[in-house]
């Protein structure tokens, strides 16, 4: 709605005081924070990575987690997770934007090759740990920026939060 003003489109503003408009459009014009706040989010806004789209609302990440571990009787994975919340809720085959779909095909490709890796290395006789689909994801998503990684918000964060809380516990009781 602001927006609109600002750029001129809306002409119907009756609500907005005259004198008001005048004092939000030298601001607009003059202020160099503000200048800087709306050249860091045009360009935010045209970078290849987008915004976060989803179609979670406002409800956490967790609430989701929480309902489809109810729903489906177990931990939902990452990959069930990501579909439930980037794909329309209308129709589940339809994602919200076409990187989500690009990032979830890139997933499945990388998890099918590394399944067979591993299918492959247990039929020689070889011992190998459990897939982990986190790095996978991480790896596919191109690693953290910012402590985050892509489509994926706070959860590795956590994961490393605690790892990191535990290997100081572990060290602490070491010295003891």
């Amino acid at each position: 709605m602001m927006s609109d003003i600002r750029e001129g489109v809306d002409t119907t503003h009756e609500w907005l005081i005259p004198a008001y408009k005048k004092v939000l459009e030298r601001y607009w014009e003059t202020d160099e924070k503000w200048k800087n706040i709306r050249k860091k989010a045009r360009e935010n806004r045209a970078s290849l990575l987008g915004g976060s789209v989803h179609c979670g609302g406002s409800i956490p990440l967790s609430s989701t987690i929480e309902r489809m571990k109810k729903q489906l009787g177990r931990t939902p994975t990452h990959e069930e997770v990501f579909k439930e919340t980037h794909t329309l809720k209308s129709d589940k085959s339809k994602w919200v934007d076409k990187h989500s779909q690009d990032t979830h095909e890139k997933f499945i490709k990388k998890l099918a090759e590394v399944q067979a890796q591993h299918a492959e290395a247990q039929a020689q006789g070889i011992e190998l740990q459990p897939i982990d689909e986190d790095l996978i994801w991480e790896e596919v998503c191109g690693g953290q920026k910012k402590n985050r990684v892509y489509r994926k918000g706070f959860i590795i964060s956590m994961k490393s939060f605690f790892s990191v809380l535990l290997s100081k516990q572990m060290s602490v009781l070491v010295s003891c």
